[in-house]
């Protein structure tokens, strides 16, 4: 987990695509950047905070252990 929340905090700001005028939108809901909270990049496409928030709730949901290991990565200190 440490690798993966590693390089999805290293892609917040390296924001690149978007919609024809240029400006950043979540692949997810198609808010644009100024519309959400954060927006992390991916090699093609950005998804924003509250597509992540979805995202999580519905594998909490889905995936007991998936939610318990998840919750213990996120409390433990930064290496």
């Amino acid at each position: 987990m440490g690798i993966i929340k590693d390089r999805l905090l290293g892609a917040v700001g390296h924001l690149t695509g978007g919609d024809a005028a240029g400006e950043p939108l979540c692949a997810f809901c198609g808010k644009p950047g100024d519309a959400v909270k954060h927006l992390i990049a991916g090699p093609r496409v950005m998804i924003c905070d509250e597509c992540v928030a979805i995202c999580a709730g519905v594998l909490a949901d889905q995936d007991e252990t998936w939610r318990v290991e998840t919750l213990r990565s996120l409390s433990e200190p930064a290496e």
